[in-house]
């Protein structure tokens, strides 16, 4: 049945009467139009309902996606530029910073995030070894990953290798070979010059001075020397006799001799002053157990006047001849010159008286 007030509109009594009348059961039963009305009431209540219930699902799921939206946004502000995002193109990437994080760290993200970078190595003063000191590419910028395989494209990395400087360590007591290993494997970057030399306290093939001094602060790859101990001299002893008492004695020290000073009690207080006028053992004695006696004594000691020797003068009395420098010919060089030759002067014999002779009688033969 249909309730002609209903929402189907108001049916016109003369339509209803010119339809065929259909009977239902209980059509004039007051009850039954009842429930039709409850029942048509109840259906509209229903509709109404689900779309009360669809607006509101509306509603809430809006609602929670602002929320989630919300809810990352803050999350991102947390985190901040410790975290490393893709951007929301599928090849395009933001640059965050890098400054002072640790390389090993920020370089598998960039290799997982298609980043091709290079890194360079540099010393620094403030930024510790293994962090990042600048980047080429500044924080914040936007860059296609394909960008970065082209030429001056790549993002470059500088990283510290940590101060340029190191510190001198205190070497003493080590030996050469320790001391060199212990230089390596603590990463010191020095070169290492070793000198022997003899010493009195210290042993044989240990260290006994550094130049420069432990705790010096110098630039990697300098030159440090080590000076190992050759032990007690058992050479010959130099001779210093002569020279002031305390450069004698540090002298002999340095070349791996013991010196003891042995000083007048008139002369105490004035070693400054004092010179080495004796020695014992003498010089060029080898193989000595003990010190090396120095006797002091004042400059006058070490270096005496030398006496003058006395001279006899000879006197020359009146009835001595007067000595005549007397001159010592010397024969002329030979000449290769033939002597021109000369005519002697003629002379004058003087006259004589001949003897008479008796002329003896002469035979003369016949022929």
């Amino acid at each position: 049945m249909i309730n002609p007030n209903g929402r189907y509109g108001v049916l016109k009594k003369a339509a209803v009467q010119a339809a065929a009348p259909i009977r239902v059961p209980g059509e004039n039963n007051p009850d039954t139009f009842a429930k039709v009305i409850n029942l048509e009431k109840d259906i509209i209540a229903r509709r109404r309902s689900r779309i009360r219930d669809t607006v509101l699902a509306a509603v809430v799921a809006l609602v929670c996606i602002a929320a989630l939206v919300v809810g990352l946004s803050y999350l991102a502000k947390q985190i901040g530029t410790n975290v490393i995002l893709s951007s929301e193109s599928a090849n395009m990437f933001l640059i965050q910073d890098y400054s002072n994080r640790r390389y090993s760290d920020v370089e598998p993200i960039l290799v997982k995030e298609g980043i091709k970078h290079r890194k360079i190595e540099a010393p620094s003063e403030q930024i510790a070894e293994g962090n990042i000191i600048a980047q080429s590419i500044a924080q914040g910028t936007r860059i296609n990953r394909d960008s970065t395989y082209l030429s001056g494209g790549e993002l470059i990395l500088t990283v510290s290798i940590g101060s340029e400087f190191t510190l001198i360590p205190d070497l003493s007591g080590y030996t050469g070979a320790e001391a060199v290993n212990l230089l390596s494997s603590k990463g010191y970057d020095l070169l290492v010059s070793q000198h022997e030399r003899f010493s009195l306290n210290v042993g044989a093939g240990t260290i006994i001075e550094m130049n420069p001094q432990p705790g010096a602060m110098v630039k990697k790859e300098s030159r440090i020397d080590i000076f190992i101990s050759k032990g007690k001299n058992t050479g010959a002893v130099p001779d210093v006799e002569k020279q002031q008492v305390d450069a004698a004695k540090a002298y002999l020290a340095s070349i791996g001799f013991d010196a003891n000073i042995i000083v007048p009690s008139y002369l105490k207080g004035s070693e400054k002053d004092l010179y080495v006028v004796k020695m014992e053992p003498k010089a060029g004695t080898k193989n000595i157990t003990g010190a090396v006696n120095l006797y002091a004594g004042t400059y006058a000691d070490a270096f005496p006047t030398p006496t003058p020797i006395p001279t006899t003068t000879v006197e020359t009395t009146a009835t001595e001849a007067p000595t005549e420098p007397t001159t010592v010919p010397t024969n002329p060089p030979p000449t290769t010159q033939t002597p021109a030759p000369t005519t002697p002067a003629p002379t004058t014999p003087a006259p004589t008286t001949p003897a008479p002779t008796t002329p003896a009688p002469t035979t003369v033969a016949e022929g």
